[in-house]
This record gives C-alpha cells, sequence and structure tokens, in this order.
C-alpha cells in the first residue's frame, strides 16, 4: 500500500531534494552578474589608463592588481552566468558608459587626482550596486560574491583616499 504525500510533505521533500534555491527567482541573480560584469569591464579600462599613466608608484600597483581581481572576477561571473543563470533574462538596465576622456588626456599628478576621483565615484557605485544584492540575491553565492565585492572595493575606496591627500 503506497501512502500519498499531501501538499506540505511533498513540499518538504522537493526542498530536501533540490534546496531552497530550487523555487527562488533567480532573475535579480543573473541581472546583478550582467551589470556588475559591465561595472567592473569600464573599472578594468580605466584602471589599464592609470597603470600606464599614473605618476604615483603605489597608484600604479593598485591599479595592476585592481585589473588582475576585476578580470578574475568578470570570469567569474561569466561562468556563473553560462552555468547557473543561462535561461534568465538579461539585464536591459546597465551602468551608463563612463567618459574616460578626463583620463585619456591628463597626465602627471593631473592625472593621478582624476583617476583617484573617478574610480572612488566608479566604485561608490560598485558598493552601493553590491550591497543591494547581498540583501536581494536569491542565490548564497551571488550574496557572498556581492559582500565580496563590496568589502574589497570599501578597501580599494580607502587607500586611494590616502594616496589622494599625501
Amino acid at each position: 500500500m503506497t501512502k500519498k504525500l499531501g501538499l506540505p510533505q511533498f513540499a518538504a521533500v522537493l526542498l530536501l531534494s533540490f534546496g531552497l534555491n530550487a523555487f527562488a527567482d533567480k532573475t535579480y541573480d543573473a541581472q546583478f552578474l550582467d551589470k556588475m560584469t559591465e561595472h567592473h569591464r569600464q573599472g578594468v579600462e580605466m584602471a589599464k589608463l592609470a597603470k600606464d599613466k599614473a605618476e604615483n608608484t603605489e597608484l600604479k600597483k593598485m591599479s595592476d592588481k585592481m585589473i588582475k581581481d576585476q578580470n578574475k572576477e568578470i570570469s567569474q561571473m561569466e561562468k556563473w552566468r553560462k552555468s547557473d543563470f543561462a535561461k534568465e533574462p538579461h539585464a536591459t538596465d546597465m551602468p551608463p558608459a563612463m567618459d574616460m576622456e578626463p583620463l585619456k588626456t591628463a597626465s602627471g599628478a593631473s592625472f593621478d587626482h582624476q583617476f583617484i576621483e573617478m574610480m572612488s565615484k566608479h566604485h561608490d557605485d560598485g558598493i552601493k550596486m553590491a550591497k543591494d544584492a547581498e540583501s536581494k540575491a536569491s542565490t548564497g553565492k551571488v550574496r557572498t560574491f556581492a559582500k565580496n565585492v563590496a568589502k574589497n572595493q570599501s578597501m580599494e575606496k580607502e587607500k586611494m583616499s590616502k594616496l589622494h591627500t599625501a
């Protein structure tokens, strides 16, 4: 004799079998990855300019680290987007393109000042986006990733602030 499961028991079996994320709306997570990927690409573009043009050697080192770290994060986000969120719609409200012209035309200490100002603002936007995802993402790995992005960009912003006042 087979015993039928009621709805609460059936839901419990599904949750135990597939985990809580089986029913989560992953659209937010996917679109966060789309937006943060674009945000990081812009940051990498800006950091490449600093790696070549910055006068301050610490700023050059910091830019090199930003490029490496953010390219690694871009690869991770693209991997997750393809493996875990491929069926989710892509973000349509992407971050606006940054005007890099002030950095392209600046040089010396003026470049360093302009870079720190622009990258700090850029990091503010990334921190805001990441903190939002910490509470809204449906998957633990995206929430953890967002928390790490916010932490790392806050630390980079603090370092730039110290270079700015030095």
